[in-house]
């Protein structure tokens, strides 16, 4: 998109005169201006093997029109500019809350009853389009009503929960690009158990609060940080549970 100009499709390339830009007909000394593009990158990024990462590209701009000083009258002036680019990835992050499906087998009546012990699974998946990321973290807490059973796969995930304050954390370290897209999504499953009181009856309780998701961008060299969404007894991402499995009975 060009305002006040024009794009030429004969060398693809962007023009401005002052046929359509009437502002370069004449610039006088110490003035300025703007002109503006806008264009967007493909959706999804070509990335089809592990050497299709840190993408970049680079704009070339350059400008000239004829002095009118004694010194420079009818003399060609111009200038140019080049500036590089580079594409931040997209780190991606989803959470689901399962009871059927996972490593883990979990127990307790579904949907949860009060006074009785539900377990469920917890699971964190990481995708990465475009550039390496480093020091991937997801910090998160669980509600006081909210047990951890220490039960994570894979085993040598490098997962702590402190009793103290009931909080989380996953240093999932290094995410290549391409996680997710040419190789498997890094992810983590854990266990978790819901006791549910007469206070929450009728309710769907939230059994892990909203995350925090940050990493270094390796190749923009930018720490990146998402907020991931609570996970709740709404189980809408367990095939074998309905609607009927979520709220708390009695």
């Amino acid at each position: 998109s060009v305002s006040k100009g024009f794009y030429r499709t004969s060398d693809k390339k962007i023009v401005w005169n002052s046929s359509s830009f009437n502002d370069l007909a004449s610039i006088a000394s110490g003035k300025s201006g703007r002109a503006r593009l806008s264009f967007s990158i493909k959706d999804p990024l070509p990335i089809k093997n592990v050497n299709d990462k840190n993408f970049s590209f680079s704009v070339n701009a350059k400008i000239s029109g004829l002095g009118t000083s004694d010194q420079f009258e009818n003399k060609e002036i111009s200038d140019n500019v080049s500036k590089k680019i580079k594409i931040a990835s997209r780190l991606q992050v989803v959470g689901t809350a399962l009871y059927h499906s996972g490593p883990f087998e979990n127990s307790g009546p579904l949907p949860p009853k009060v006074g009785a012990e539900t377990t469920y699974t917890i699971v964190w998946s990481l995708a990465n389009n475009s550039n390496d990321f480093s020091d991937v973290r997801i910090t998160a807490s669980l509600p006081p009503y909210v047990s951890w059973t220490n039960k994570v796969s894979p085993a040598d995930s490098s997962i702590k929960f402190d009793e103290k304050n009931l909080s989380l954390v996953w240093e999932a370290g290094d995410i290549s690009a391409g996680t997710g897209i040419i190789m498997q999504a890094k992810s983590v499953s854990f266990q978790i158990y819901f006791s549910p009181n007469l206070t929450q009856l009728g309710d769907s309780p939230i059994l892990i609060s909203g995350a925090r998701l940050e990493g270094r961008d390796n190749f923009i060299d930018e720490i990146l940080r998402l907020e991931i969404p609570p996970l709740s007894t709404n189980l809408s991402s367990d095939p074998q549970t309905d609607w009927n499995d979520y709220q708390v009975v009695e």
